[in-house]
């Protein structure tokens, strides 16, 4: 087959290409329907069905996952393949138009500061900005899915970009459908039809083991991946705590009277600890006040935020100049704060912790533990080859993603360097190497 035919068949030719096609078909994604919050889930020999159901709603609000997920289950835990990239712009909040919004994406997109989103969706009251990822991903490289979309909306916060949405399992306006609560229906237009890979994407963030030093304009440098063990670990379990914080407020309604400080310092260190910036770090605390029923004054908001930012970015500084390790670091340096150290402050209840990832007490983890082992050994028997093979393959795609990125970033790389950068045997890196190229 030709190069030309090949590249072709890459392309996206409708709009839901980005969620269901031949090369993303491991999973369903999850329509839900509002008010009432039922679910509905479809798998790739779905898609027709899924549009008609969606035009048929006129007086529900509509809303797609961007990820895939098992049947029957939209929880992290469930998460079969990342397939989307996804930003929601409230354009609106920020007094800007739907054609003033888009000529700003545009502007980033020319200075590349952002890369072309592939859909660009006007929800009715704001817009949302997806970027296919080429042929998914795996679960496993959720972190850096949640990481670039933190970075992105940190690009964007002057667009009103929701801070609240790095969470894989989150699901947004599903195209042309009624918003119903203006009554306009949501546009969608493919602006890029060649999906990109995740390291791609990556590229257009501050890499994981450094700190923004200025605002400036500054040329791209890609550093070597994967990164220290140590970072990813850190990261991927302060993007969790994030989520968790920012679902206590939602479960609370707003009551956090007697938290409120607490609790910002705590999110707000949090959040330095992702986006590492000052300023950033301050939209972040400022949308997240504002779901407080009685919120702080912006001039407090500011002050925690700065002081949080600094104790996060000094914490940053240390852990990176100690090899990415917790082990002997100075006792009088502020670091992460311990879930069952939050858990105690802002005084969660058991009913609370049922619904948080990372923020639980002992008892909790302790019967998460347990039924994970349940899990695993019913995993462990006997397995029909079908069950199987999906195993090894996603296990393969993992290494491919690791390599792929690798060879993005050490173009000139022996396979003898691929294999020391990545870990991967070089035989294996020989064999994988075939199906990347």
């Amino acid at each position: 087959m030709s190069t030309l035919v090949q590249a072709k068949q890459l392309e996206l030719e409708l709009w839901h290409d980005c969620y269901l096609s031949e090369r993303k078909k491991t999973g369903f994604v999850a329509t839900l329907e509002m008010p009432g919050g039922f679910q509905r889930y479809w798998g790739l020999n779905d898609i027709q069905k899924m549009l008609t159901h969606a035009e048929s709603k006129h007086e529900s609000d509509m809303y797609l996952s961007l990820n895939a997920f098992k049947y029957g289950s939209r929880k992290e835990t469930a998460l079969k393949q990342i397939r989307n990239i996804g930003l929601d712009l409230d354009i609106y909040k920020m007094g800007a138009t739907l054609a003033e919004a888009t000529d700003e994406v545009q502007a980033l997109v020319l200075d590349r500061i952002l890369p072309e989103p592939n859909l660009v969706i006007g929800s009715g009251r704001g817009l949302q900005l997806i970027y296919g990822i080429e042929g998914g991903a795996s679960p496993q490289m959720v972190w850096m899915s949640r990481y670039i979309t933190a970075q992105y909306t940190m690009k964007l916060g002057f667009l009103g970009a929701d801070t609240q949405t790095t969470d894989p399992t989150r699901v947004l306006r599903f195209p042309n459908t009624i918003n119903q609560k203006n009554q306009v229906k949501a546009t969608v237009d493919i602006w890029n039809n060649i999906e990109y890979a995740l390291p791609t994407l990556y590229s257009y963030c501050t890499p994981v083991e450094e700190t923004r030093k200025s605002r400036r304009k500054i040329k791209r440098e890609i550093v070597t991946l994967p990164p220290p063990k140590g970072i990813v670990n850190l990261y991927s379990l302060n993007t969790k705590k994030k989520d968790d914080l920012e679902l206590l407020v939602t479960l609370r309604n707003g009551q956090m009277v007697g938290y409120r400080n607490t609790y910002l310092y705590t999110y707000c260190f949090t959040v330095a600890l992702i986006v590492k910036e000052q300023a950033s770090t301050i939209v972040f605390a400022r949308q997240i006040n504002e779901k407080f029923t009685e919120s702080l004054l912006i001039k407090e908001v500011i002050e925690v935020a700065k002081s949080a930012c600094k104790d996060a970015l000094a914490f940053l500084k240390a852990f990176s100049e100690n090899e990415y390790t917790m082990r002997g670091l100075k006792s009088d340096l502020i670091k992460p704060e311990k879930a069952s150290t939050i858990v105690r402050k802002l005084e969660m209840t058991s009913d609370e912790g049922q619904q948080m990832r990372v923020l639980i007490d002992q008892d909790i983890r302790r019967d998460r533990n347990t039924e994970l082992v349940r899990e695993k050994r019913r995993e462990e028997g006997v397995k029909p080859r079908q069950e199987y093979e999906k195993v090894r393959k996603a296990k393969v795609d993992d290494k491919l993603d690791v390599l792929r990125m690798a060879i993005v970033e050490n173009p000139n790389a022996s396979n003898s360097q691929l294999s020391n950068i990545t870990g991967i045997p070089r035989t294996t890196v020989i064999r994988l190497k075939k199906r990347i190229t």
